[in-house]
């Protein structure tokens, strides 16, 4: 398991790298963020695959299975807060759109919808999901906002597609109006809400990171405590 467990650490050092990139550290600015975060993503899921390895599928109570377990929480946080920074719409690089942006957008979205009774009936569903939902200035508020608004947007869609083909549309027609709805509404929400989005990002991004430093940290005091037992009990690492 000792190769698990090198890995796994090399895993987490290249996901860290991430935020050489995001925040331009020591010069790093090629690739895309986009780019990137894939890699942090990637690099993540492999990370813990690999720790659960090292602990033979079983992490006691030791530094060691309390950086799984911290490792394990990060990925958790990961993955919603992924689901967050999916919310904030961005150019092809990885870079957050501004207002002039999202509102060329949403007047995008509307053009290509087209005139008809049922691209009316789509415009008018995404104003009314926007209407309904009232959202709080408190970060658990902000949570069940989105939560909510994305259960909305569900049930919308799924009687739009009803009623397009009860309509007759195609089932290519169909398929594309609903893929314009579902972009004007990630765009509306963008825009009648970009300050509460991006609190909601700033407030994640301070957890993960304070979570992500705990992990580094018990981690490196696992590794320390690894080598002095394998230099004093054994006579060597290996």
């Amino acid at each position: 398991g000792l190769w698990f467990g090198l890995f796994a650490a090399a895993a987490v050092i290249v996901n860290l790298a991430y935020l050489l990139r995001r925040n331009q550290w020591l010069g790093v600015r090629f690739g895309s963020l986009s780019l990137w975060m894939t890699t942090h993503v990637g690099t993540g899921l492999l990370a813990v695959l690999l720790a659960m390895l090292h602990a033979a599928m079983a992490p006691r109570q030791t530094t060691g299975g309390w950086a799984f377990w911290a490792l394990l929480v990060l990925l958790l946080t990961g993955a919603v807060g992924r689901w967050f920074y999916a919310w904030l719409p961005r150019s092809t690089n990885g870079r957050e759109l501004q207002f002039a942006a999202l509102r060329q957008q949403l007047a995008g979205s509307g053009a290509l919808a087209g005139d008809d009774a049922f691209a009316q009936r789509a415009r008018d569903s995404v104003a009314a999901l926007l209407e309904r939902r009232q959202w709080r200035g408190s970060w658990p508020g902000r949570v069940l906002a989105l939560v909510g608004l994305q259960w909305d947007l569900w049930w919308t869609l799924r009687r739009l597609r009803a009623e397009g083909a009860a309509a007759g549309l195609s089932a290519d027609a169909l398929a594309e109006a609903v893929e314009r709805t579902r972009t004007a509404h990630g765009a509306a929400v963008a825009l009648a809400h970009f300050e509460d989005l991006r609190a909601l990002m700033g407030t994640w991004r301070w957890l993960h990171r304070w979570i992500a430093l705990f992990m580094v940290l018990i981690l490196m005091v696992h590794v320390v405590v690894a080598v002095l037992r394998g230099v004093f009990t054994t006579g060597g690492l290996w």
